[in-house]
């Protein structure tokens, strides 16, 4: 039971910074606000793949469902990406439950855990214990929210021993007061060479999407003109030089396709999304 504790503990610390891929916030809600949408988005369908690959199973496919409120109901990948699934209580006054859990090849949730909120803020979550399925006795992970102002704290603690919890991860994530929207989320987590000493990642946004990306490794910058991204560049060791270009867009405002050119190997990555939408533009 303790190696399958701590798979799950390491599903919900990790951090995916893969700009070929989607950066997900770490937040007890998400809408599509955080994926700078618009529109009524019920479906989005994002495909990433190389454009010298010829077999079209080496995509990587991501689909988020929307309600028609903007909340996010489900996030499911094909690789790599942390899923989700969010429950509400009817009418959307608070969130019940959520699950996280990656997708198999052969298309089944794997290490997954069921979250269940015990505890709100004002009908905000502050306390979500998270255990395997028809295991409701055993909590793998506790996650416990507070609010300050603009402030959202999102700590995670792992069950190592039987009511012991050791805290693996700390988000704090700041709003902008008026909008509501993301200025920045700073995920605080423990260095494994190091005991009782905690690294640091901090997020950084503008009204476009990510704007920096800094931790001790360096800083990863992303750069916009007319408001969209056109290249990320990164000082720590692995070089990064990411150049997007070739944007196509449907008649909502979202772009639907763009080339990704990775200026170190030369290779090239073409992104599609596909939405499907509650109602029209």
């Amino acid at each position: 039971m303790k190696k399958i504790l701590l798979i799950n503990l390491l599903l919900l610390n990790t951090i995916n910074t893969n700009a070929e891929v989607i950066e997900i916030p770490e937040k007890t809600t998400l809408s599509q606000d955080d994926f700078y949408l618009k529109g009524k988005v019920k479906t989005m369908n994002l495909f990433n793949y190389s454009e010298s690959s010829k077999n079209l199973k080496n995509k990587i496919k991501i689909i988020i469902n929307f309600h028609e409120n903007g909340l996010v109901k489900k996030i499911d990948s094909s690789e790599g990406v942390l899923g989700q699934e969010f429950f509400y209580e009817k009418n959307f006054p608070k969130i019940v439950q959520h699950d996280v859990f990656y997708t198999s090849n052969e298309q089944r949730k794997t290490n997954h855990l069921i979250g269940f909120v015990k505890d709100y803020t004002n009908n905000y979550p502050s306390t979500i214990l998270y255990s395997p399925p028809n295991k409701k006795n055993i909590v793998a992970i506790q996650k416990k929210i507070s609010y300050q102002d603009n402030l959202e704290i999102i700590e995670s603690y792992s069950q190592n021993l039987p009511f012991e919890f050791t805290l693996r991860s700390k988000v704090s994530n700041l709003y902008d007061p008026q909008t509501h929207k993301l200025i920045s989320s700073t995920k605080a987590f423990p260095d494994f060479f190091k005991r009782g000493v905690f690294d640091q990642i901090k997020i950084n946004y503008n009204a476009y999407g990510i704007s920096s990306i800094v931790s001790k490794f360096g800083t990863t910058q992303y750069h916009y003109k007319d408001k969209e991204l056109s290249e990320i560049t990164s000082s720590n060791e692995s070089s990064l030089a990411l150049l997007y270009s070739d944007y196509q867009y449907d008649l909502c405002g979202n772009w639907i396709k763009r080339k990704i050119i990775d200026k170190n190997n030369k290779q090239v990555t073409l992104e599609n999304r596909e939405f499907e939408y509650y109602s029209g533009c």
